[in-house]
């Protein structure tokens, strides 16, 4: 059987036995990857620090005829800032659950998975919450770009006429935005201002390094996300989850 050694962000871990662990890791080898983490329960492993979720790491893994086993774990960035910030870790944890839901298990995409590290990392490393919101945008609607969920941003996604600055409407069903005219008959559609499109064509086309810089206001920030969580849903074929843990973490801070 073969071993090899590539980069991964930790996705996902769940207790398997009495003293070990499955591990979900997005690779840039490999793609998406399930091994199984021998004794890393125990209090004396040294591997479990290194896979914590969300870590970026170095692992070796061993191929059986059955799950590969994690033999050794180097942390790259464990992003310690994020994690001690509930808010910015609850919108990392949707950047998780994009890779998670849209990859299958041996599915890879290495300019994906070097977007997801640049992501994560900016996040961890920008003090502004609706900043870390941009950055989890913009890796959102360059994944559904790279999966083949492409949003037509510039033509009416119906009658193909080009849009005008106006509101204009967000219709997963028919592919993009719509004018007002094709809205009325759409069955599935979500409103989208002449801020919020600029927003989402920005966040399409332009690099992580640039989006960081991007100042939005909150409000569109707030418009262009759950725009972006409404669109997505509709391919996922159910709720992402970690939107609504993000807004119970948003009430707790709004309360104090």
């Amino acid at each position: 059987m073969n071993s090899f050694a590539t980069e991964a962000v930790v996705l996902k871990r769940r207790d398997f036995g009495e003293a070990d662990r499955l591990v979900t890791f997005f690779t840039k080898r490999k793609g998406k990857v399930v091994a199984l983490a021998k004794g890393v329960r125990k209090v004396t492993s040294r591997r479990a620090p290194n896979i914590e979720l969300l870590n970026h790491v170095r692992i070796f893994l061993h191929e059986t005829k059955g799950l590969p086993i994690l033999t050794e774990a180097e942390e790259v960035e464990s992003f310690k800032n994020l994690k001690g910030d509930l808010r910015k870790l609850s919108i990392s944890y949707l950047v998780l659950e994009l890779v998670d839901q849209f990859f299958d298990e041996g599915q890879k995409s290495e300019e994906i998975f070097d977007l997801f590290v640049k992501t994560i990392r900016g996040i961890d490393g920008n003090p502004e919450i609706e900043k870390a919101r941009i950055l989890q945008g913009s890796f959102q609607i360059k994944l559904l770009t790279q999966v083949g969920y492409l949003p037509e941003l510039y033509r009416c996604a119906k009658c193909g006429d080009p849009l005008v600055p106006q509101d204009n409407f967000l219709s997963p069903n028919i592919g993009g935005l719509v004018d007002e005219a094709c809205n009325r008959q759409t069955l599935l559609s979500k409103k989208a201002s002449v801020e919020t499109v600029k927003t989402l064509r920005f966040l399409k086309s332009k690099p992580v390094s640039l989006v960081e810089k991007l100042k939005v206001a909150p409000n569109i920030v707030k418009e262009t996300t759950e725009a972006l969580n409404f669109y997505t849903t509709f391919f996922l074929e159910r709720d992402l989850s970690s939107p609504q843990f993000a807004a119970q973490v948003d009430k707790v801070f709004l309360r104090h």
